[in-house]
C-alpha cells in the first residue's frame, strides 16, 4: 500500500483529495489545481452538490464510467452532474488534475460523461496551464466557453443508443483477454453493425472499444505483475503484448512507472 501523505485528506469545502496548488473563485465557479496524494483506499464514496468537471492531466483515473475495477489512462475531462455520488480516484494514488465546480446552464446533465475530443482537451490544458495568471473576468469567459464546448459534444439522443452497447462494455470489462476481442466480436455481442459500434460506444462511454480494451489489458497485467514472480518477458506474452519492451512502454505510459518498478513498489508496501 502507498504511504498516506499527512496532507492527504478531503477538503470538506470542495470535496476533493489532494494537495491544492491553486484555487480561484468566481461568481459561477471555483477553479482548483490539485496534486493527488492519497492512496486509493483513503478515498471514500462521496457526493458533490454542484456540477463539476475533473480534467485529469496525469495518472490512471477511476470514474463511474470505467467502473471500480477499471480506469482511463489518458488525459480526459470528466463531467459530473449535480448530485453525483462516486468514488473517483487515482489507481496509483498519484496524479494531477484540475477541478472546476460550477453552476452554469448547459452543463447540468443527468449522466457522467468523458470528454476526449481535441477541442475540449486543448482548452482544459490551456486553462490549467494559465490558471495562476487568469483574472476573474477571464475565468467567467472560460466558463461560458466550456459550456459551449460541452454543449457541442453532448449526445443528442442517448435513448437512441442501442442497448447492446452495454453488453459490449461488459464483455470488455469481464474478459480475461480483452486484447483478443475484435470489433466483429463486440458487434455480435451488441447486436449492431460493426460500422456502427465505435461511434455508439464512444457516444455512450466517452472512449473507443479499443481504448477500453487497452486499459483493461494494462489493469490485468498490473495485477499479475504484483501477484506473481513470473518473469516479465513471460507476462508480456501472456497478456498479449508483442514483447517485453512493448509491455513496458504501454505500462509506463499508463502507470507512470515500469512493470519492474510497479512490482517492487507494491511488493514493498503490501
Amino acid at each position: 500500500m502507498l504511504a498516506t501523505d499527512p496532507n492527504a485528506r478531503r477538503n470538506e469545502a470542495t470535496g476533493y483529495w489532494g494537495r491544492e496548488l491553486c484555487r480561484k473563485a468566481v461568481a459561477k465557479g471555483i477553479f482548483q489545481l490539485h496534486e493527488a496524494n492519497a492512496p486509493p483506499e483513503a478515498v471514500n464514496p462521496h457526493g458533490h452538490t454542484h456540477a463539476h468537471i475533473v480534467f485529469v492531466t496525469s495518472g490512471p483515473y477511476v470514474t463511474p464510467i470505467t467502473g471500480e475495477n477499471g480506469f482511463i489512462d489518458r488525459p480526459v475531462a470528466v463531467l459530473n452532474p449535480p448530485g453525483t455520488y462516486h468514488r473517483d480516484h487515482f489507481v496509483t494514488g498519484r496524479g494531477s488534475f484540475m477541478a472546476i465546480d460550477l453552476n452554469i446552464e448547459g452543463l447540468a446533465e443527468n449522466h457522467v460523461r468523458h470528454a476526449l475530443s481535441a477541442p475540449v482537451l486543448q482548452f482544459c490544458h490551456r486553462l490549467a496551464r494559465d490558471l495562476n495568471a487568469k483574472t476573474a473576468f477571464e475565468l467567467e469567459d472560460d466558463l461560458a466557453a466550456l459550456a459551449t464546448l460541452f454543449e457541442c459534444e453532448r449526445p443528442q439522443d442517448l435513448d437512441g443508443i442501442p442497448a447492446g452497447i452495454e453488453r459490449a462494455f461488459d464483455a470488455i470489462r469481464q474478459s480475461g483477454e480483452p486484447w483478443a476481442l475484435t470489433m466483429a466480436d463486440l458487434a455480435r455481442i451488441a447486436d449492431v453493425h460493426p460500422n456502427h459500434l465505435p461511434r455508439a460506444f464512444r457516444t455512450r462511454f466517452g472512449c473507443s472499444p479499443s481504448q477500453m480494451a487497452n486499459a483493461r489489458q494494462i489493469e490485468l497485467c498490473a495485477v499479475a505483475v504484483t501477484a506473481c514472480d513470473e518473469p516479465l518477458v513471460d507476462l508480456a506474452a501472456r497478456f498479449g503484448f508483442y514483447d517485453q519492451a512493448h509491455m513496458s512502454a504501454r505500462f509506463r505510459k499508463a502507470m507512470a512507472c515500469s512493470p519492474a518498478q510497479w512490482r517492487l513498489r507494491n511488493r514493498g508496501q503490501g
